[in-house]
């Protein structure tokens, strides 16, 4: 999924991805396995799904039912705020591809973001808070490597450097989305629960950082 396809996504609340006419499907994979795309948003995806356990047509009846409760789900999330949005893109964004993307999703909801770039000027993993709702973490110096299942030409993170800079980013940027009161309603209900003793001390708190990502390739 591009970064246009995404904001543009947002922008009309995904409407229309669960349609039929929008959804095509191709098998994929050394061990063969059911790709999806919706046409009208860019977006491919693992259905996890052989091809000698269902047909094409059977198998988009069926992903058009989970992409209508994704949808409903996603649209929920949104809405209340409870998840920190991680977006990732194979060769960053920049604040200025950024900027449209947080104003659309402060349209839902008190929801917040974090991007990552390498041209930060900070040490690997340092996260800046750009504002109180938008965070960059760093991979400044952190060199990518190829990835077997990716496509041609693309890299990540996958190195012992990129996966210590990926866990102290998340940690980093959670802790300070939390300090500035993020979470949303339910986190808060939940948390204060936790303190009066109406739930356990050590039920964790609810998955708080959702990741989307990107890529520059054509879908």
């Amino acid at each position: 999924m591009s970064h246009r396809d995404l904001v543009s996504g947002l922008v009309a609340g995904f409407d229309g991805i669960d349609d039929l006419v929008n959804l095509t499907c191709h098998i994929e994979g050394a061990i063969p396995e059911w790709m999806v795309r919706s046409t009208k948003f860019g977006i491919v995806y693992h259905t996890f799904s052989s091809p000698n356990d269902i047909d094409s047509k059977d198998l988009l009846h069926r992903q058009r039912s989970i992409l209508s409760f994704k949808r409903s789900k996603f649209l929920d999330i949104l809405r209340t705020g409870e998840k920190l949005f991680v977006v990732t893109d194979p060769h960053c964004l920049t604040l200025a591809q950024v900027l449209p993307l947080i104003a659309v999703l402060r349209g839902y909801g008190p929801n917040a973001l974090l991007f990552i770039s390498d041209r930060t000027g900070q040490p690997a993993g340092t996260v800046t808070a750009l504002a109180r709702d938008l965070f960059c973490g760093s991979v400044d110096g952190v060199e990518r490597c190829a990835f077997e299942r990716l496509h041609e030409g693309d890299h990540n993170w996958l190195s012992n450097a990129g996966l210590t800079a990926w866990i102290s980013i998340c940690a980093n940027s959670y802790r300070m989305w939390r300090e500035e009161g993020g979470g949303g309603h339910r986190m808060a209900a939940t948390k204060a629960r936790c303190t009066e003793g109406t739930l356990p001390l050590r039920q964790p708190l609810p998955s708080a950082l959702f990741a989307i990502g990107l890529t520059r390739r054509p879908c």
